[in-house]
């Protein structure tokens, strides 16, 4: 049996664990296979006095997408 696959489309941050950071490792140990599409990358919590990143916009995601189902993996996810 194929292990169960999600996509995760969430934040991510380099430091500290929120989003796709901290979902992704969970999800494999459940034995979930997991692709992640970062809504946002940051340095850290918007909270911390400093922080830095790139937004996904979303014509970017629409093009993660298309070519996320011209390799025909969306009908993988469970």
């Amino acid at each position: 049996m194929d292990s169960p696959r999600v996509l995760s489309i969430q934040s991510y941050v380099v430091h500290g664990y929120v989003g796709n950071k901290s979902a992704t490792f969970p999800l494999q140990v459940l034995g979930f296979e997991v692709d992640a599409i970062n809504s946002v990358q940051y340095t850290n919590h918007v909270h911390y006095k400093v922080t830095k990143g790139q937004e996904l916009f979303g014509n970017d995601l629409d093009d993660l997408f298309k070519g996320i189902n011209g390799n025909e993996y969306v009908g993988q996810y469970t």
